[in-house]
């Protein structure tokens, strides 16, 4: 079953929010980076926990345990005690945490929005059809399952909305319709000019 990209786009944005706005609280303030930092990672990983995959929400808690170490006073990458400059070392932990922490953030966010693109420009070839063939549009809020079922009877367009399907989940799929449906009007047919 294919992920729902809409909500993953809105829970990985929020996220990727406050990132920002954590660094923000880095550039400014040489003081209390621990707080938003801590609350970073702790969304981003109850992110991935709810979203996936697991490989992210382990990297993440990885960052989270780095920065741990460097405020116990241990290098992380050397798993030494460091007695002078704890502060430094805390610093530039936490600057590779926010820094990777965006990192897969935005590569995630990006994926994302790009297979949302690749189902709407699958989707778009068959409303047309869709449409040549009579099978307009549900009207807008209407409910897309009637449409969609006459879709995947159609024998010139089930194998093309089964690809759709494959690769958005049925609520990406009703929303994209949605949107498809709100836009339509330069889908309708260019009316006849009177003889």
């Amino acid at each position: 079953m294919s992920a729902f990209l809409h909500d993953r786009i809105r829970r990985l944005e929020a996220v990727l929010a406050s990132a920002v706005d954590a660094l923000r609280t880095y550039q400014v303030s040489a003081l209390d980076v621990a707080a938003p930092l801590v609350d970073l990672l702790d969304r981003a990983a109850a992110a991935y926990a709810a979203l996936g995959p697991p490989e992210r929400e382990h990297e993440v808690r990885a960052l989270a345990a780095e920065f741990a170490a460097a405020r116990h006073g241990i290098d992380p990458r050397t798993s030494e005690r460091v007695t002078g400059r704890r502060r430094d070392l805390e610093r530039a932990v936490a600057l590779r945490a926010l820094l990777e922490c965006g990192r897969l953030l935005r590569t995630d966010l990006d994926d994302a929005r790009r297979r949302l693109e690749d189902a709407r420009r699958q989707l778009l070839p068959i409303v047309l059809v869709a449409q040549q063939k009579g099978l307009d549009l549900p009207a807008d809020g209407a409910p897309v399952d009637a449409w969609w079922g006459a879709l995947a009877q159609d024998a010139d367009l089930a194998l093309a909305a089964r690809q759709v399907a494959m690769a958005a989940s049925r609520p990406d799929i009703e929303l994209l319709v949605g949107d498809l449906a709100a836009s339509s009007a330069w889908l309708a047919p260019a009316p006849t000019p009177a003889p």
